[in-house]
């Protein structure tokens, strides 16, 4: 039977195919049939052989750029999640927030200016730091926090300014001998508490 192509036409085998084996079917050297509007029937004269051999021609010729362009893109990608890294470590490292303590509760003269004077300490610490004041009122009976004078400044639980521990939770107002902390003194007590 005569190969035909999609469109019907007959396809010209060229003269000398032969079969690789009795009874397999032909090589693949024919001809690829066109045909347009108004023009006679005809056959592509180049074969499909012809057309894979000349894209694995080009393949090869582009090989090493090809490679190459593999190879920048592969070292920028590495670098971008490099850095993408370091950057994440480093704005995790800067963005924990530390925090200053304020306990107090309403009715002690002390309070406002010791809160103020935490407040300029934390600004001048730096934007990691904020200040939380805490209303020893509102703290559970036997909270033990109760106990330390209104207002005390705390960092990490302890109280910057040497009080020890209470033991009853007593409210009252302090007393700062040496006079109210300011801001300079906060942050003094903060690197010297910092210092291992």
């Amino acid at each position: 039977m005569t190969p035909r192509c999609s469109s019907g036409r007959r396809i010209v085998q060229r003269p000398g195919a032969t079969r690789k084996k009795a009874g397999t079917a032909p090589l693949p050297t024919y001809r690829r049939c066109t045909t347009s509007p108004g023009l006679p029937y005809s056959c592509d004269p180049a074969p499909a052989q012809a057309t894979l051999g000349t894209l694995g021609a080009r393949v090869r010729e582009f090989q090493p750029v090809l490679i190459w362009f593999l190879l920048i893109a592969v070292t920028i990608l590495h670098a971008g999640c490099r850095s993408m890294n370091v950057s994440q470590s480093n704005k995790e490292r800067g963005s924990a927030e530390r925090r200053l303590t304020v306990l107090y509760f309403d009715g002690c003269p002390n309070t406002p200016p010791v809160i103020a004077a935490a407040q300029q300490a934390a600004a001048l610490l730096g934007s990691e730091w904020s200040v939380h004041t805490v209303d020893l009122e509102a703290l559970p009976e036997d909270d033990l926090r109760r106990g330390y004078g209104s207002p005390t400044v705390l960092l990490e639980s302890k109280d910057l300014f040497g009080a020890p521990t209470p033991t009853t939770p007593t409210l009252s107002c302090r007393h700062y001998a040496q006079g109210l902390p300011d801001a300079d003194a906060i942050v003094a007590a903060v690197r010297s508490f910092e210092k291992p």
